[in-house]
């Protein structure tokens, strides 16, 4: 009756091991599906952060331009009003004009070379966001995979072992010594030294 009880328990604790093993290796999975998740969002909002940036930028630069225009108008309205030659005969009227188009470049120029850096900048962060959550799902995946395996090897033992303690109690003493004795060699006879 003992020996059942034990094959039973041996059968139950190796069972709760192989279990858990497979609740691990199913957690493992489910939180490695949620890391590469998070981490391809995180690099999907850092794209739409650099897409936003960009077509800000675009709007700056637009702005500018809009604001040179309306002030070329205006200039050439207040030279014209001074009897001024906005024709290009008045060189100081052609070099202001120039100078304030030279202006409106750079300005446009400088938010474009912006626009450019933090773009790289952004683009350099999705790639690496959604990198770190693959190789947190990849590292997670391999714990979930190592656990089951450990939950095997200890489910084999608890097996092995309880085998072992089952034929411990099957088998009678004194057939356990007499196998002993049988496998052991004969003990040494005494040497005598006479003729």
């Amino acid at each position: 009756m003992i020996q059942f009880l034990m094959l039973a328990a041996t059968a139950v604790s190796a069972g709760a091991q192989i279990a858990g093993g497979i609740g691990a290796s199913q957690t493992a999975a489910f939180d490695s599906w949620q890391a590469e998740f998070q981490g391809r969002l995180n690099g999907f909002n850092i794209e739409t952060e650099r897409q936003l940036y960009m077509a800000e930028a675009s709007q700056r630069s637009n702005d500018r331009l809009e604001m040179y225009r309306q002030n070329l108008s205006s200039n050439i309205a207040s030279f014209a009003a001074a009897g001024r030659d906005v024709g290009g005969q008045d060189r100081s009227v052609a070099n202001f004009l120039e100078k304030q188009k030279g202006i409106a470049g750079e300005d446009i120029k400088r938010v474009a070379t912006m626009a450019d850096l933090n773009s790289r900048k952004l683009q350099a962060e999705s790639l690496s966001a959604t990198a770190e959550g693959v190789q947190r799902a990849a590292a997670i995946r391999a714990q979930g995979q190592a656990q089951a395996i450990s939950s095997m090897i200890g489910a084999f033992s608890t097996v092995a072992g309880g085998l072992y303690q089952y034929n411990q109690i099957a088998t009678p003493v004194s057939a356990r010594s007499t196998v002993s004795r049988a496998a052991s060699p004969p003990p040494p006879r005494p040497i005598s030294f006479s003729q």
